[in-house]
């Protein structure tokens, strides 16, 4: 395999990378704030991309506009699911809360279904740009732009926790729940918070994505399995750690279907999360990102 040819196999992982690190970040903010496993973090990844690609195209919205409206989507389903559904068990345990993120997970799926049915659906670019050309390998604008959104998304977040009231509220709640509300702080506030931002980033990675990658309404988890799988890669607890993880991940699966087989890109997913698992399961990043 010639040189190019390597190349673009690490642009696509670069850019697979990057989406897969946008839901991992929303899966350790909600797991970080609540200890909860979201199983319905993929779904906002499939909601914030329908939304989008179904406004642009039918309703002829602005592409910038038709995204916007995804994501705000996702972040308002995100809300309801942590107000409705979430706040009332949060004392019934971390398992019982896994399982109704689970079956709300399934609830959302069947109805996008019912309502866009099973055929996928693609977006115009969001910017209208000359793709970067190395050595004959092509980094298309597409994955320019989720790259430098996923860059300033990273930096944006990091400064809410470390310089804002809620931020701080975040991390006490993180180290403690009951600490941090003995302290005053409002923790099911704070749930609900992170729900929300967590459905919001996974909304924008979808609604950057769909104009590489179609997505469909049966897409939900099968994002899930990735973003969950990036997120321990890297440290489920630390934001910076499933980032690094997902870009991992995605130039694992690149590298294996360029050298081996697309075939077995989701396989190989699947053993490197068991392996880790049994290996080193607080990430690979973890002991890093805590001393940064």
């Amino acid at each position: 395999m010639d040189l190019s040819a390597a190349l673009q196999f690490v642009f696509s992982g670069i850019t697979i990378g990057a989406f897969y690190a946008f839901v991992a970040l929303g899966v350790s903010i909600v797991f970080s704030s609540s200890g909860i496993v979201n199983f319905a973090q993929g779904q906002f990844v499939m909601l914030g991309g329908m939304v989008a690609a179904t406004l642009a195209a039918n309703a002829h919205w602005p592409v910038p506009v038709a995204m916007l409206c995804g994501v705000v989507a996702a972040a308002a389903g995100g809300a309801v699911m942590a107000r409705l559904f979430v706040l009332p068990m949060l004392r019934a345990g971390e398992f019982p809360l896994i399982l109704v993120t689970l079956g709300l997970g399934v609830l959302i799926e069947a109805l996008a279904v019912v309502f866009w049915g099973t055929d996928p659906q693609m977006l115009d670019s969001l910017l209208k740009i000359e793709p970067l050309r190395v050595m004959g390998a092509t980094l298309s604008s597409d994955s320019i732009t989720i790259l430098c959104v996923l860059a300033i998304a990273l930096i944006a977040f990091t400064q809410f926790l470390r310089r804002t009231r809620w931020g701080r509220a975040m991390r006490a709640t993180a180290i403690d729940r009951d600490v941090a509300a003995s302290l005053g702080i409002n923790v099911r506030a704070v749930i609900v918070l992170s729900f929300t931002m967590a459905a919001a980033f996974g909304g924008l990675a979808g609604a950057l994505l769909t104009p590489i990658i179609s997505t469909g309404a049966q897409s939900g988890f099968q994002m899930t399995l990735k973003a969950i799988t990036a997120a321990v890669l890297g440290g489920v607890a630390s934001p910076i750690g499933a980032v690094a993880g997902g870009l991992l991940l995605g130039m694992i699966e690149a590298m294996s279907s360029g050298y081996v087989s697309s075939t077995y890109q989701n396989v190989i997913a699947s053993v490197v999360l068991i392996v880790l698992l049994f290996l080193r399961p607080r990430g690979l990043f973890t002991a890093l990102t805590r001393q940064a």
